[in-house]
């Protein structure tokens, strides 16, 4: 039953059961408790006794089995139709800092998205504050965001009035954060504030779709050429779903962009060309994840400065 107008909504399935404590506890931590946590359920069987070992917190369980994209529909259209004013995401193999909560409701008063820092770690290294460190232009990333994203659904909270309408998305998303935000970014111009004071702790493992380094390598390559396909694919069809034509027009020339690369790629002297000299100028090219995914005419451009 809801109890606040304020919700963490999150995931759950198996590969994350491992994390659930760490991610519980931290929420129980939180100094302010005025909030309920809506999990969409994919596949943990036992969740009855989390909801008992964490009885502080008001965990509404929704159960879903669709794809991880159709499961955070299911959440944030759940969260909608129970009318909560502002929504906190966050990821259930991840944990927070204790003001998380706090500062994201409290800065959502004057901002419509509040995106956090973020400390990403996993069994061998460990970098904190990781956005300010790696990311350039922190101030005008809505001008990166159809290029790369920092928004992830551990990191973000927004006021639930900046989502129009009922969300439906592709099944095949595998950035469904990247495509969630682009789609309320592109809608309005949103008042947007980085909260450098308040941690997301980014855990990092094979499992999970980044994996365990930024770097390129041959399979994080393919895998984010497949990435930036279907995510400005679905744009495409976003946009002219809703007459956004101008928009339509700017993802058509960026899907047209990352399919000329892949042609290119097929060359293996190329593909070894291009994976080295990302890797060792990650740091000029590095502007949010999948951002290193760069087009021809960007690799020329940087390779010819080089």
């Amino acid at each position: 039953m809801k109890k606040s107008t304020h919700v963490l909504l999150t995931t759950i399935f198996p590969a994350s059961e491992s994390y659930l404590d760490d991610f519980f506890i931290s929420l129980q931590n939180q100094t302010n408790a005025d909030f309920d946590v809506l999990v969409i359920n994919d596949g943990i069987k036992n969740f009855e006794t989390y909801k008992a070992k964490y009885a502080s917190l008001n965990i509404i369980e929704v159960k879903a089995a669709e794809s991880p994209a159709k499961n955070r529909e299911i959440g944030i259209n759940t969260v909608l139709e129970l009318g909560y004013k502002c929504i906190v995401f966050g990821d259930s193999d991840d944990y927070f800092s204790e003001n998380r909560i706090k500062r994201s409701i409290k800065s959502l008063e004057e901002n419509d998205l509040v995106f956090n820092e973020l400390t990403v770690f996993g069994e061998s290294f460990r970098i904190e504050n990781f956005l300010a460190k790696e990311i350039k232009n922190l101030d005008r990333i809505q001008e990166t965001i159809f290029d790369g994203n920092v928004f992830g659904l551990s990191n973000i909270a927004v006021r639930s009035e900046m989502i129009l309408r009922k969300l439906d998305f592709d099944k095949n998303l595998i950035a469904v954060d990247w495509f969630f935000i682009t789609t309320l970014l592109i809608q309005n111009n949103y008042k947007i504030k980085f909260l450098g004071d308040v941690q997301t702790y980014y855990r990092q493992y094979n499992n999970n779709t980044i994996g365990m380094s930024l770097l390129l390598t041959d399979q994080k390559l393919e895998l984010g050429i497949k990435v930036k396909e279907i995510h400005y694919s679905a744009l495409i069809r976003y946009c002219n779903t809703y007459a956004l034509e101008s928009y339509t027009t700017l993802f058509e020339n960026k899907l047209k962009q990352i399919q000329n690369l892949k042609v290119e790629l097929k060359n293996d002297a190329f593909k070894r060309r291009y994976i080295k000299f990302i890797n060792s100028n990650f740091k000029a090219v590095f502007t949010g994840w999948w951002s290193e995914i760069i087009n021809l005419e960007t690799y020329f451009k940087y390779e010819n400065k080089n």
